[in-house]
């Protein structure tokens, strides 16, 4: 739910600022300056804290008209499969961040405009895949249980499959 708060804040952010930038190109003539570059660094971290959110909602599109004619050992097994890989991608991707946000501490740079340093976006960037990676884990697990014949994990996988 964090992350859902901050992808509201964001959104609710550039709804201001780009109104903010409207009135004010119309009515003066100027425009908030550095509003491309904000705009930049506040999708980049929308974009990093939907995936957590919308993967706990389970409302991720999911192709899985083939899976629903698997057994149900197979299908259970699909999905884990399916969410440790996912797991591993989010972790190189942790790591890709986590990486260029202390090269960015120790070389930094700065945006044109403003001269904000970039590496915030990358260290905000880096911890929300690292959430997102907690939740693809978490999943795993719960496939795994499923498969194992815990109750309570096959019927909240059957419940993705009834969507």
């Amino acid at each position: 739910m964090f992350c859902c708060w901050i992808g509201v804040a964001v959104i609710a952010f550039l709804m201001f600022m780009y109104t903010f930038n409207v009135i004010g190109r119309f009515s003066a003539d100027t425009q908030i300056k550095g509003s491309y570059e904000i705009a930049q660094f506040a999708m980049a971290i929308l974009t990093f804290a939907a995936y957590s959110f919308t993967q706990t909602q389970r409302r991720h599109i999911q192709i899985s008209f083939l899976v629903r004619k698997f057994g149900e050992k197979a299908r259970y097994l699909t999905f884990c499969g399916g969410y440790a890989v996912c797991f591993v991608v989010c972790m190189i991707e942790f790591y890709a961040l986590w990486l260029q946000f202390q090269h960015a501490l120790t070389n930094p740079k700065l945006t044109p405009v403003l001269l904000m340093p970039y590496y915030p976006v990358y260290c905000i960037g880096a911890l929300l895949m690292l959430i997102f990676g907690i939740t693809m884990i978490a999943d795993a697990i719960r496939c795994a249980m499923a498969l194992a014949g815990n109750k309570d994990a096959k019927d909240s996988i059957n419940v993705l499959l009834a969507m």
